[in-house]
């Protein structure tokens, strides 16, 4: 099988949001996606005591994508408008479908705020193709001991979680519309990993915290690799103890038009969506 190979490694911007520093590796001012990621968020590593373990991200709106959190370190608890009221420990995933709207908040969970400890969490934003933009909203969670584990070539203490799409005859507990595949990977030094790809798909690594290689290309800490779309294999090789997302998906190659915490394909479905939340459309959620 070809092996895909790095075409870019792109480096993170930094911004403050919800009381704590953020890598942001896309958007950056080399790309604006990498279809059909829109943003990748990368909160922590942090360590924080009891009094200082309080993440919060207040109450807003989505349209148009799906807003992801996975949870690396911690504990995170979401609240929606659609009544959704959940807490999760780490390795889990948040996996919100907005689409036509929906309104929610993010905060530490009630047992990191009491016990504190190592926090950290990837954001990302997954765009909708335009005939699901306007579909009912919904919410899916995975607890660690729902995501099946990918096996390695020469297995160690490292895990690869699976958390959508299929791989090695084993399915991951989330539901992608759009067929995304993507794993948490918590790799020990010298591990080595070989992933079957979609002909033609964008497929991201980002590197949390370690050094990894990808044929002959490192990436390190808090950096995102682009792939080639030429092969059908990725082939990954950690150097030392690594936190690793990979990523999976078809383009979309639709037009994108954003602002704030819309993302649709024309001006004035941004306009609709920004009328609709302040018409009450979207739901209510009081935090």
């Amino acid at each position: 099988m070809e092996k895909r190979s790095i075409v870019s490694i792109q480096q993170p911007e930094y911004l403050r949001l919800g009381g704590m520093t953020i890598a942001q590796a896309l958007p950056n001012q080399e790309i604006e996606q990498a279809d059909p990621f829109l943003l990748l968020h990368h909160a922590g590593p942090v360590m924080l005591k009891p009094e200082f373990a309080n993440f919060y991200v207040g109450p807003h709106p989505h349209r148009g994508f799906e807003p992801i959190t996975f949870l690396f370190q911690g504990g995170v608890r979401h609240k929606d408008s659609l009544g959704n009221d959940s807490s999760i420990q780490a390795p889990g995933v948040q996996w919100i479908t907005a689409s036509r709207g929906i309104i929610h908040s993010e905060q530490s969970s009630d047992a990191f705020k009491e016990n504190g400890g190592n926090f950290e969490l990837i954001q990302l934003w997954v765009n909708l193709p335009a005939a699901q933009k306007m579909i009912p909203p919904a919410y899916q969670k995975a607890e660690t001991e729902e995501l099946p584990l990918i096996e390695f070539n020469n297995p160690n203490a490292g895990k690869l979680y699976l958390v959508s799409g299929e791989q090695q005859g084993k399915k991951g507990p989330i539901n992608s519309l759009t067929g995304i595949r993507s794993y948490m990977g918590f790799f020990e030094a010298n591990e080595t990993l070989d992933l079957n790809l979609n002909p033609d798909s964008t497929t991201l690594v980002y590197v949390l915290e370690g050094h990894i290689t990808i044929g002959d290309q490192e990436v390190n800490n808090k950096e995102l690799a682009i792939l080639d779309q030429k092969g059908s294999q990725l082939n990954l090789e950690s150097l030392k103890h690594s936190r690793v997302l990979i990523l999976e998906g078809n383009p979309l190659e639709e037009e994108v038009v954003s602002w704030g915490p819309y993302v649709m394909n024309t001006q004035r479905e941004i306009m609709e969506a920004m009328r609709d939340y302040n018409m009450g459309k979207m739901g209510f959620l009081a935090d």
